[in-house]
């Protein structure tokens, strides 16, 4: 592991990880890859049936992973830093209202692009589960499962706090997407 991006969704990670494979890091783990390969693993944590999240990268991220991207992985980016203590970590930053907007409106818009899933969660039973990891990762990311301006805006700026205090300053770069 050689970068640890701890910026919140919506706070330039799609283009920061496209960045990242472009500059040849070799395999970059972003949300999609968190569900296609660790799903089951990342499950047990957002349903409070496991706390091990040291068994999930010993597992799934230290193999050939060279960068982590987006959530879950910058919910956990302090446990990612213990197992590869000499990682770079980049924190992406983006003016909070226009970062909640975002991702408000970006979920907003896959609701409504996507109204037949909420159908598919009564009779397939992976959906239901896909449902479930994601309002129990909102719940312990953000404090409710629905966009809250007030929950969502101080999980954001804990966030961002907690980073900064965390992470030693030469290992750290703070990104402000506008840049």
């Amino acid at each position: 592991m050689k970068v640890i991006c701890a910026g919140f969704p919506k706070t330039g990670t799609k283009s920061l990880a496209r960045a990242l494979r472009l500059l040849d890091y070799n395999a970059v783990y972003d949300y999609e890859e968190a569900i296609e390969f660790a799903f089951d693993d990342w499950e047990k944590i957002w349903n409070n049936q496991s706390t091990d999240v040291d068994s999930i990268l010993e597992k799934i991220y230290s193999k050939n992973v060279e960068a982590v991207v987006d959530m879950p992985h910058s919910y956990h980016f302090e446990e990612f830093l213990k197992r590869w203590p000499s990682a770079k970590v980049i924190l992406m930053l983006r003016e909070e209202d226009s970062w909640f907007t975002s991702f408000k409106n970006m979920l907003e818009q896959a609701e409504r692009d996507h109204k037949f899933y909420k159908f598919l969660q009564y009779i397939c039973p992976t959906s239901k589960r896909l449902t479930r990891w994601h309002e129990n990762m909102f719940l312990s990311t953000f404090g409710s499962i629905k966009p809250n301006p007030k929950k969502w805006k101080a999980a954001y700026r804990r966030h961002v706090a907690y980073v900064k205090s965390v992470v030693p300053k030469n290992q750290l770069l703070i990104y402000n997407i506008k840049q």
